[in-house]
């Protein structure tokens, strides 16, 4: 996989060449993003928005994450 394919790396230049994240790879295909920490959470309690106050406790996602 092309470490930084939007630079218009040298194609047959090792060095701009890494692996692939998924297991097996997947030529021509992105790697899967992995998304950590404060997006994963929002994600998983699908909280759009920073100030968002879903379960009407007075306390916005952000302080709550926190």
């Amino acid at each position: 996989m092309l470490i930084a394919p939007t630079t218009n790396p040298d194609h047959a230049l090792p060095s701009n060449w890494g692996t692939h994240d998924d297991l097996g790879g997947a030529p021509g295909q992105a790697a899967a993003v992995q998304v950590s920490g404060y997006s994963a959470w929002k994600m998983a309690n699908n909280i759009t928005g920073d100030n968002d106050d879903s379960d009407a406790d007075g306390l916005s996602a952000l302080v709550e994450y926190a």
